[in-house]
């Protein structure tokens, strides 16, 4: 499924049953198509659905990993991550291609604050 579209964040909804999650993961792509700009813009919309996500399920202190490409929004994105949760760091997995430009995220310690601004999301 698409974390894009309503109707997946309705499943995701509706699969919780009103319960908190501990930890949502992103590990989502979109079909690159070899423009690095929009493959990065892309990929760093997907991370911020997958925020959003988290931000309607997460419990407190709970904790949210995403894929996100290194790029000039990197930056912006992490600041964002920052302000819900008490620690973020980048991981680059032994795994990963050391030439790609996609990293993780981890995010710990959701803050579960009662109002989000929304132009964060």
């Amino acid at each position: 499924m698409d974390i894009t579209t309503p109707e997946c964040r309705a499943l995701v909804k509706k699969e919780l049953q009103g319960m908190r999650a501990d930890v949502v993961v992103c590990d989502g792509a979109p079909n690159v198509g070899g423009n690095y700009n929009k493959d990065a813009y892309l990929q760093n919309e997907i991370a911020l659905m997958a925020l959003k996500c988290a931000v309607d399920h997460l419990g407190a202190h709970g904790t949210f990993c995403t894929k996100v490409y290194r790029s000039q929004d990197y930056n912006a994105l992490v600041w964002v991550f920052k302000q819900l949760f008490d620690s973020v760091q980048a991981i680059k997995p032994s795994s990963s291609r050391a030439q790609s430009a996609e990293i993780f995220v981890l995010c710990t310690k959701y803050r579960n604050p009662d109002k989000i601004d929304p132009r964060l999301l």
